[in-house]
């Protein structure tokens, strides 16, 4: 007999017993399709080099500090400026603003106004990434100048969603209204799926996004290298930071003393995502083995009814070597069928993540049914029709006619060997069920406990929208007055208020649990600081005099912000108990005053800006 033949009786057997092979495949096929898929995401995530030249050379550039307790954190434009002139482990350098609203324009066209999101680059971008354009050109080094030609670079997808795809789109002018409206000039279309960073859809020059380059006390910018080649990633971190340590002793009074982090850029773009992959990856994998062991035991149950077969096979002549292979071709034959069954969900499983999953995720739109994974899935079926198909074969190989006769076919139950393989596996089908069983307690528990976390204020019945207040409809002094974004705030608000059912309406530059600030140093009256890294650090947020009430945070001493407080009267603030005990313990805040200029330097001269804030109230956290 050859293998087909195998194949052919083993079809036989599946069609004799249809209800026993759908649920050994389709249990098969849960297992095989959970890994596949995850496959293919930690495929798509992980293990795909970056869609750049010589990724591995290619790093992003941070600061971090010890006294604000930041990791990583943005690059102040000076700094920046001294590491691109005095290293010697960097083929180039490139920037573009991490600041609010430096990722998001309204482009301006015939049907409308689209938000599409962007971002200010300089010119060494996109030479530095090795990526080139379709249409037209890349950025020119004068064009990093302030103010210099207000040229634009479309994405692939934006120019075919709002041009037509247009070849003739090169040279024509857009409007962009963001932060004062302006007449931009395209001249280059990127290629298909390029969008750093962060799902960029239209690039403009680093000389219009208003940055002064000779702040050092303002982490603005996301910086990202090129090392020359043969310099290790350590290297490189030991010379950039001998530079900063320069840079430190230069300036000592202006920041908070910082170091340089060096991160590649592909851990940068992963972030956290790696340990939960693994930890994903491993939890399908014990799914698929407590399949496989689900499944051995099935096919050793239904062994011990197939007894009377292999001592028959065996009396006339097939050696155990033959019986073991057409009982492994049994196998195969139905991980086989697994596997293609579950390439079917791994594909409606791998769609269900991108729809219902973390959109933070980088490159997780890129997870698909490719060859990459179709390959894995057979190799999957292949090592799981072993693992599950080996011990029942190995055990039915091993019947003996003169035994099985000498029992008088009494051995329906199967024999005491078979049933202490059962029992075994059993055993460990059981642990590996209570260990995923206890983690996924563990983590509903984790769950529970955080959804009953107080979050500082009442959620319920809170309804939220957010204010776009960039146009030059409202931001452009010019046409507006100063005060149009403010006024119109407060007309929004004064009109929200007077609608029926409404307690009460407030606003905030962002609303918790998103961070409002940067941590950033500041100095309390009456105290003497001597060094730089002995002043405190404080996150701020800005609010209407309605946010506290909206939002139920209670005022546990003095009072909040009222109608009052404007920019002709004293600035006041409100802290927050955790700041009050952390910095005023023992003593009364109220009518206390804190410099949150303190460390900032102003203009090219570096003076130190001077910003007194008067204590008002104390807030519960938030």
């Amino acid at each position: 007999m050859t293998f087909l033949d195998d194949l052919r009786f083993s079809l036989r057997l599946m069609r004799k017993a249809p209800g026993f092979t759908a649920v050994v495949v389709l249990t098969l096929a849960l297992g095989i399709g959970a890994n596949s898929a995850l496959f293919s995401i930690v495929d798509a995530v992980l293990l795909r080099p970056l869609p750049y030249h010589d990724p591995q050379r290619l790093v992003m550039v941070r600061e971090r500090s010890q006294q604000l307790g930041v990791e990583q954190q943005r690059v102040a434009p000076g700094n920046l400026r001294d590491w691109q002139s005095r290293n010697h482990v960097f083929e180039g350098m490139a920037f573009w603003p991490g600041w609010d609203g430096s990722h998001e324009f309204n482009l301006r066209g015939a049907t409308g106004i689209e938000r599409v999101n962007g971002s200010y680059v300089s010119s060494s971008l996109f030479p530095l990434l090795g990526v080139r354009h379709v249409l037209g050109r890349t950025f020119a080094p004068d064009e990093d100048q302030h103010e210099g030609n207000r040229a634009a670079i479309l994405s692939y997808a934006l120019w075919q969603r709002s041009f037509g795809g247009d070849p003739n789109v090169v040279g024509r002018s857009i409007t962009i209204d963001s932060f004062n409206r302006r007449d931009y000039q395209v001249v280059g279309v990127m290629p298909r799926g390029f969008s750093f960073p962060e799902r960029c859809e239209l690039w403009l020059p680093a000389g219009w996004m208003g940055i002064p380059m000779d702040r050092r006390t303002s982490p603005w910018l996301d910086v990202i290298a090129r090392l020359r080649p043969g310099v290790s990633l350590d290297r490189a971190q030991r010379e950039i930071g001998g530079i900063q340590r320069q840079i430190a002793e230069q300036y000592p009074a202006l920041r908070a003393s910082s170091e340089v982090k060096l991160v590649s850029l592909l851990d940068h773009v992963v972030g956290r995502a790696r340990q939960t992959m693994v930890i994903l990856l491993a939890t399908v994998a014990f799914v698929l083995l407590i399949a496989c062991t689900n499944v051995a035991n099935l096919l050793l149950a239904r062994g011990a009814a197939r007894q009377q077969e292999m001592a028959v096979r065996n009396a006339l002549g097939a050696g155990r070597a033959r019986i073991l292979r057409q009982l492994l071709s049994e196998n195969l034959f139905i991980a086989m069928l697994g596997g293609a069954l579950g390439s079917l969900f791994a594909f409606w499983g791998i769609r269900l993540v991108q729809i219902l999953g973390p959109r933070d995720i980088s490159r997780l739109g890129n997870a698909t049914v490719d060859l990459r994974v179709l390959s894995f899935t057979l190799l999957l079926s292949l090592i799981t029709g072993l693992i599950f198909g080996l011990a029942p074969a190995w055990q039915l190989a091993q019947s003996e006619p003169a035994a099985w006769l000498a029992e008088g076919g009494r051995s329906a139950a199967g024999s005491a060997h078979l049933g202490r393989w059962r029992n075994l596996l059993i055993v460990g089908e059981t642990a590996m069920a209570v260990t995923l069983l206890v983690g996924a307690g563990l983590m509903l528990r984790s769950l529970w406990r955080l959804d009953r976390v107080d979050p500082g204020f009442e959620a319920h019945g809170l309804v939220t929208a957010k204010l776009d207040l960039s146009s030059s409809r409202y931001s452009n002094s010019r046409q507006a007055g100063p005060n149009r974004p403010q006024l119109f705030t407060h007309q929004v608000l004064e009109r929200l208020s007077a609608l029926p059912g409404v307690e009460a309406a407030g606003a905030a530059y962002a609303l918790p649990p998103a961070a409002a600030t940067l941590p950033q140093t500041f100095a309390i009256e009456g105290h003497a600081y001597q060094k730089p890294n002995e002043y405190p650090n404080v996150t701020m947020r800005a609010v209407t005099p309605g946010y506290f009430r909206a939002m139920s945070i209670p005022i546990l001493r003095g009072r909040g912000f009222t109608s009052n407080d404007t920019e002709l009267t004293p600035d006041v603030v409100v802290i927050n108990q955790t700041m009050a005990r952390r910095y005023f313990s023992g003593e009364n805040p109220l009518g206390k005053r804190i410099n949150l200029g303190a460390l900032t330097e102003r203009g090219q001269d570096n003076r130190v800006e001077t910003w007194w804030n008067e204590i008002i109230g104390v807030s519960g956290d938030v």
